[in-house]
């Protein structure tokens, strides 16, 4: 007989107690062999039954489990049991446990079921019997909002609960693989495993465990997505009913006085509470400032001291507590102040809706910013909505890691820290939660506004249509001619003090004082001319003062209409401030020649070097001045030829002006008469011929003086003045005067000689003559 060791005695009795457990396992499968399935490839995992027989048999598993669990808690409370047994059990019990729990969750699933059918049916029954809503149309807008409220939340609930339902079926789908597998492997050890073998039978145990509990898992989620399409199903017959409702109002809906009154009344009571319940967390947030503030400086002080660290840990953790103190207090804050702001942007929305259904044809112009504003508000919404719930979501994971230190810390001190950062943590995302619900419901609000438009432009007849088109046409003339070009600032006196000010330049504004300016420039230029006119015609005035005078009134009258102009239209005169700056940098080289002309031109003007009628030469021309521009001056000459000059060349270079001091001019003619002629009568001749000519100035009068004696006649000149006028050529008074004096020196017999040359040939040698045939010379050729 073989003796056993106290180690094989041990191990014999685990084994004696283990048994019973082992023996509960076979339980937690179906009794019928598992058939080799593959995962499958649609959510439905689990076959459709009746729904009273599933509930029947999920109550059965319960029960089987709860019995399977007070046997294994029995065996539990056996004091003789040993370690690696009562370990075994422990494992049993939980695995037994969780399999309970979600028999029960497949319970609460499968009732859900039932009274979800029951209100299928009692939907439909409502939808095919559907009653019209009381009274006649118009209705109330609050009538509309409640129906079309249904039916947002309907349509967003069914969204969220197919995106839901989707979830559940790739989760059932990725379960139902880990099933497959577990399965497999279940058949793969009851193939190999040694029943007479305990690592085997235990492997064989847990697979079997493994198996039933994704089982129940299984069957858990796909009871919870039939319960999701149930409810989606049972939405949507709702959503059917409001919808015939919505369809019979058909947009006839009307907003009352006291309707609109009532609504804003409420909406204004709500941000009143809010404004107190600011008011009041705001002193709650300066008494968290102010403690924070005292705890910061008592830190300091301790830490400047050298203090103990017993105090300084203290110092620091109250230094920690007022931190998140204030920190929650000013999310409160903040929290009020958004929903104020909210309740705002809500007061707002009643008044885009008053303007909608208040006039039976609203302005066109008004409703485009309202959906222009409706949907950059939905934009926003949208933002802040997404900075939300990542604010929210950290949140929630910084309350999630505050609780954790919280339940494995020891320390009383830091306990009290971590749970004062904790409360402002859930006081933050309540916050952040608070005012995505206020958000959601606004948002709700503006898609209310944005199908009221679109209902509005659907219903419109053709010409409501084309009064929009033109209201918008307004519209868009009126944003264009208000676009503001650019900002100017300005001082204005308010109550003898000077008040700074910014002013813009629009579009408008510009268009406006260059009107002003043209009209008035050509009306002012119209009165100068006909006042200067009638100027030379009554009182004799002369045309080149006539024109400086023109010049300088349309030049003062230009400034003075430049001013007036940005006067009416109010813009203020520093803007050229910013024009001149401009000018001088981009241009201030290239206009150099410009300027140096505009300023010759000023001074032509003011000194008067030359006159219109002025006859002058400069640079080889000659002629009169018919104009003096501000930048060039004309010059027309005798051969009808109009030069422009710059003024510039008029001031620098050098200028003869034949008419400057007065009109007078001396003109003078050489005349040539043979040797043996009487010089005093030439002298009588020549001088007759000048005074008989009318241009010829009697005062002073002509003088003939015999200038030289030449080589073949006796050179007499006469010197004579003319009135350089408008009609008086010199040239051609020169031309007369010979003519004249040739006929009078003819008369008297006297002889103007041609030039004479003696010729003399030195004869040294004889000149050799020949004579030569014209063919002859032609060949030489």
């Amino acid at each position: 007989m073989r003796i056993l060791s106290r180690h094989n005695v041990t191990a014999l009795t685990c084994l004696l107690f283990a048994l019973p457990a082992y023996a509960q396992l076979p339980s937690l499968l179906p009794v019928k062999p598992v058939a080799s399935t593959a995962a499958p490839a649609a959510p439905e995992a689990v076959n459709a039954k009746d729904p009273q027989q599933e509930l029947t048999d999920a109550q059965g598993r319960l029960r089987d489990a709860q019995d399977a669990l007070k046997r294994i808690q029995d065996q539990l409370d056996q004091k003789t049991l040993a370690v690696n047994a009562r370990n075994e059990l422990l494992k049993q019990f939980n695995l037994r446990q969780t399999l309970a729990d979600r028999y029960a969750q497949q319970i609460d699933y499968l009732k859900q079921l039932q009274v979800l059918e029951q209100k299928i049916v009692d939907a439909t029954q409502q939808r095919d019997s559907w009653v019209p809503p009381a009274g006649t149309a118009p209705w109330s807008v609050v009538d509309g909002d409640v129906v079309r409220n249904e039916m947002l939340v309907y349509a967003a609930r069914i969204t969220q609960l197919g995106k839901e339902s989707e979830a559940l079926s790739e989760q059932i789908v990725s379960l139902s693989r880990e099933k497959a597998d577990s399965e497999s492997r279940l058949r793969q050890l009851q193939e190999k495993a040694d029943k007479n073998s305990d690592a085997d039978r235990a492997a064989l145990e847990d697979v079997r465990g493994r198996l039933a509990l994704q089982t129940a898992v299984l069957v858990r989620t796909d009871l919870e997505r039939r319960v999701k399409d149930k409810d989606r199903a049972l939405l949507e017959v709702r959503r059917e009913t409001a919808s015939r409702t919505w369809d019979y109002f058909g947009g006839r809906f009307v907003l009352p006085p006291e309707v609109l009154a009532t609504a804003k009344a409420d909406l204004q009571g709500i941000i009143d509470r809010d404004r107190d319940a600011e008011l009041k967390a705001l002193a709650r947030a300066e008494a968290a400032m102010a403690r924070l503030n005292k705890a910061q400086s008592a830190f300091q002080r301790l830490d400047q001291t050298k203090a103990s660290a017993r105090q300084i840990a203290d110092a620091r953790a109250a230094l920690d507590i007022a931190q998140a103190d204030e920190s929650a207090a000013r999310s409160e804050v903040d929290r009020l102040r958004q929903l104020i702001e909210i309740g705002g942007y809500g007061l707002q929305v009643w008044d885009a809706r008053a303007i909608i259904y208040g006039n039976p044809r609203p302005d066109a112009t008004r409703l485009d910013d309202i959906v222009q504003r409706v949907r950059v508000g939905l934009i926003r919404i949208r933002q802040a909505r997404d900075f939300l719930q990542q604010s929210l979501t950290t949140r929630e994971q910084e309350a999630f890691d505050l609780r954790e230190a919280l339940l494995g810390t020891k320390s009383p001190l830091d306990q009290k820290v971590i749970a004062a950062r904790l409360a402002s943590a859930n006081a933050q995302t309540d916050s952040a939660r608070s005012i995505l619900a206020a958000l959601d419901k606004f948002e709700q609000h503006l898609t209310v506004i944005q199908s009221e438009l679109g209902v509005y432009s659907q219903d419109r007849t053709l010409g409501e249509r084309l009064i929009d088109y033109w209201q918008r046409l307004v519209g868009v003339s009126k944003k264009i001619w208000q676009y503001e070009l650019f900002t100017v600032d300005d001082v204005l006196l308010v109550d003898n003090r000077e008040v700074k000010t910014t002013r813009g330049v629009t579009i408008g504004k510009s268009v406006g004082a260059i009107g002003i300016l043209i009209f008035g420039f050509l009306l002012v230029s119209w009165l100068i001319r006909s006042a200067i006119g009638l100027a030379e015609r009554r009182i004799g005035l002369k045309s080149s003062v006539a024109t400086q005078i023109r010049r300088w009134l349309t030049v003062v009258a230009t400034a003075t209409l430049i001013i007036l102009s940005f006067n009416l239209v109010q813009i203020p005169l520093s803007v050229f401030a910013f024009l001149g700056g401009a000018l001088a940098i981009g241009a201030g080289f290239g206009t150099q020649n410009l300027i140096k002309n505009l300023i010759s031109g000023l001074m032509l003007l003011v000194e008067r070097p030359i006159r219109m009628g002025d006859l002058v030469e400069v640079d080889g021309i000659k002629g009169r001045v018919t104009s003096i521009g501000i930048r060039f001056s004309t010059i027309h000459s005798a051969d009808g030829v109009d030069t422009l000059i710059p003024n510039s060349e008029l001031v620098e270079k050098k200028l003869v002006n034949w008419t400057y001091s007065n009109p007078d001019a001396r003109r003078e003619i050489r005349v040539g008469v043979a040797y043996g002629t009487d010089p005093v009568q030439v002298k009588n001749l020549i001088k007759s011929a000048a005074l008989a000519h009318p241009d010829v100035m009697t005062q002073p009068e002509p003088t003939v003086v015999l200038d030289d004696l030449g080589d073949s006649a006796l050179m007499f000149s006469l010197r004579y003045w003319i009135r350089l006028g408008a009609g008086t050529d010199g040239r051609e008074v020169d031309s007369d005067l010979r003519c004249e004096i040739l006929d009078k020196l003819a008369a008297a017999g006297i002889d103007v000689p041609y030039p004479q040359r003696d010729v003399r040939l030195q004869m040294a040698q004889p000149l050799t003559v020949a004579l030569m045939h014209p063919d002859a010379e032609t060949k030489g050729r």
